[in-house]
C-alpha cells in the first residue's frame, strides 16, 4: 500500500468543492471527482470512507474557514453593537469573496447531512461568538428568543442577500450592508 499524500487529499477536496458548487451533491459522482482530481477512484477511498465522509470533511473545513473569517479583528474590547457589526460584515464579505464556498455551505445547510445539527454544536472556533450572544442574552440585551432564532434573525439575511448578489439580482453595497446589519441588530436586541 502506497503512503498517503496530503497533496492528493487536498486536490480531491478542492475538486469536490468546485464540482459540488457547480453541479450539486447528486450531480457530482465520485467518478467525476476522481477524473477531475486526476486520481484513481480507489485513491479517493484511501482518504475518505465514502462520498458522505468526503462531503462531511469538506464541510468541516469550509465551515471552519467561514467561522474564522467571522472573528477577524474581533476583540472583547468592542462594544456590543460593534461586535455584532464586525461579525456580520466579516461573514458577509467572506461569502461575497468566496462564492464557491458559499454555494457549497448553503447546499450542505439544506441537505440531509446537516439534519440534527444546531448552533450549539458548531465547532469550538466560534465559541467567542456564541459566548458573546449568551452574554447579551444573560444581561437581557437580546430579545427573549432561543439562540437558533437569534442566529437566524442575525445571519440569515446575509445568506439571502449574498445569494441574490451573486445571481445579479441585487448589488450589495457597503451602504446596503450597513442598513441590513442595523435591521438585523434591531430585530434581536432589546
Amino acid at each position: 500500500m502506497r503512503p498517503r499524500s496530503e497533496d492528493k487529499k487536498q486536490a480531491i477536496l478542492a475538486v469536490t468543492l468546485d464540482l459540488i458548487s457547480e453541479n450539486g451533491f447528486h450531480g457530482t459522482p465520485m467518478s467525476m471527482v476522481a477524473k477531475e482530481a486526476k486520481v484513481g477512484i480507489g485513491t479517493i477511498y484511501r482518504y475518505f470512507e465514502n462520498k458522505e465522509d468526503l462531503i462531511n470533511e469538506l464541510y468541516r473545513i469550509e465551515r471552519n474557514k467561514a467561522n474564522s473569517a467571522m472573528l477577524l479583528n474581533y476583540t472583547d474590547n468592542l462594544k456590543d453593537k460593534e461586535k455584532f457589526r464586525l461579525i456580520w460584515i466579516n461573514l458577509c464579505n467572506y461569502y461575497l469573496y468566496h462564492p464557491k464556498e458559499f454555494k457549497f455551505l448553503e447546499q450542505y445547510a439544506y441537505s440531509p447531512f446537516l439534519k440534527g445539527v444546531n448552533i450549539e454544536s458548531f465547532p469550538k472556533i466560534i465559541e467567542p461568538i456564541v459566548d458573546y450572544f449568551r452574554q447579551l442574552k444573560m444581561t437581557n440585551k437580546l430579545k427573549d428568543l432561543s439562540m437558533e432564532f437569534i442566529f437566524s434573525l442575525s445571519f440569515s439575511p446575509i445568506i439571502s442577500l449574498v445569494d441574490k448578489h451573486l445571481a445579479g439580482r441585487v448589488v450589495l453595497t457597503q451602504e446596503e450592508m450597513e442598513k441590513t446589519l442595523n435591521s438585523c441588530w434591531d430585530s434581536v436586541s432589546n
